[in-house]
């Protein structure tokens, strides 16, 4: 039988992070000001929701929604973009891209970045302002996406439950009005968007199933399930 070191070996996969690397976390400057990005959009005035499992440890995405003036809608969808934190010749960085991405097993994750970060300084924690790429589909009452728009920003977001929206979207109580309004609004764009996009039958087998031990995978078809990912794939779908 061969072993999880063996494994590791063969496939040339690092499980810990080198002491230089681990010495640039420790000198990293995480504070995040809008003074020390100024060329960042600060969208203090937004409203945005991740949804996650409860046990989720990496929160990298968030959504938002606002109806606008012309009766377009304007669905955000915010990326957390861990590299704004670093140089370009930052030795994390490099140490990413050789990993490309980071290793979900049933017992452990090999991280892509080291774990103070990935489960701390880039997760997209309640009320800490972190920098993200903001994806703005602008999408008409019948759910189609009229135009899009990319932007480097600084978001703060609201953390919540599958288990929490799916309530909220049932029963209707919510001492959150925001909340309340964004969960609602999301539900009805994205239902409307999922009419006019078909998910590839590959895509949706992989994605819901049950064995992917990420968590990051979709496996229910509750209403909260669906709106996150549909907004994922419209994502997907817009990114040249």
């Amino acid at each position: 039988e061969v072993t999880f070191k063996e494994v590791c070996y063969m496939h040339d996969i690092k499980t810990t992070f080198d002491q230089g690397i681990l010495s640039e976390v420790r000198r990293l400057e995480t504070d995040i000001t809008f003074d020390k990005y100024p060329n960042r959009r600060f969208l203090s005035d937004e409203y945005i929701v991740t949804i996650d499992d409860f046990d989720a440890e990496e929160l990298d995405d968030g959504l938002s929604i606002q109806q606008l003036e012309n009766g377009y809608y304007r669905l955000g969808i915010h990326i957390a973009d861990p590299t704004g934190l670093l140089s370009e010749n930052s030795i994390i960085l490099e140490e990413a891209f050789k990993r490309t991405t980071s290793i979900y097993l049933n017992n452990q994750t090999i991280y892509m970045f080291p774990e103070v970060l990935a489960k701390d300084k880039l997760n997209l924690l309640e009320g800490q302002p972190r920098l993200a790429t903001s994806y703005y589909l602008y999408v008409n009452a019948e759910g189609r996406i009229e135009s899009y728009e990319f932007l480097e920003t600084i978001i703060k977001v609201h953390n919540i439950t599958y288990t929490q929206a799916d309530a909220i979207l049932k029963t209707g109580n919510c001492n959150n009005k925001q909340l309340l309004d964004t969960l609602v609004m999301l539900s009805m764009i994205t239902s409307k968007l999922g009419n006019n996009f078909r998910v590839d039958p590959v895509y949706q087998a992989v994605n819901r199933h049950k064995s992917n031990p990420s968590k990051t995978n979709i496996i229910s078809s509750t209403n909260a399930s669906k709106i996150v990912e549909t907004c994922m794939m419209m994502a997907n779908y817009i990114v040249p």
